[in-house]
């Protein structure tokens, strides 16, 4: 099944001080073509680029134009994402396997206990943290759980797409963000619980 995202409401109306009345006006001319059509945008995450990142904004100013539009993500398992994103990345032109900075390292499992909670994203976007059988394993929201392979004791890779994770501690040392870097995009998520 294909999970719905929920993007909240946004209103066009709230675009009036930069965006003409005749814009308006051709949007929802052009949205009144697709009457009765429905638009799905269908993607292998929620969250970690310009697409995503698109979608949150794009689908309610679709709906308040009058236009059916959601915004689905598929699942899979760890496999399938991995392909879909080695896929992306290489049209894009980016090369594959692993950095140098993304070579393993040995660290204490017991530091992870400190990583372990809920990270917020986005409103309706989190990344859950735990500590399993000594490995750190992270889950989005609306995907498989991973595995977080460490390159230092805050720096993490994952193999199943190109991304890095790394942990934020405050001066006293308690962990209060995860910075989550995908396609040269930061997203930054505050701890939570």
């Amino acid at each position: 099944m294909l999970q719905l995202i929920n993007v909240g409401n946004k209103s066009l109306l709230d675009y009036g001080t930069i965006a003409t009345r005749g814009l308006m006006e051709e949007i929802r001319r052009l949205a009144a073509q697709l009457e009765g059509k429905r638009v799905l945008h269908l993607s292998a995450t929620a969250f970690g680029g310009g697409v995503a990142e698109i979608l949150y904004a794009l689908v309610p100013l679709m709906r308040d134009a009058g236009l059916d539009a959601e915004w689905r993500i598929i699942r899979g398992a760890d496999e399938f994402f991995g392909a879909t994103k080695t896929i992306h990345n290489a049209l894009q032109g980016s090369p594959q396997g692993l950095t140098g900075e993304q070579k393993e390292v040995k660290v204490d499992p017991k530091i992870y206990d400190s990583y372990v909670g809920e990270y917020q994203m986005a409103p309706t976007f989190t990344v859950t943290i735990t500590s399993e059988n000594g490995k750190l394993m992270a889950q989005a929201t609306g995907q498989s759980k991973f595995e977080l392979f460490p390159t230092s004791e805050t720096d993490f890779y994952l193999k199943v797409a190109p991304a890095t994770v790394t942990f934020v501690k405050d001066a006293q040392g308690n962990v209060t963000e995860l910075i989550l870097t995908q396609n040269g995009r930061k997203g930054h998520g505050k701890k939570i619980r």
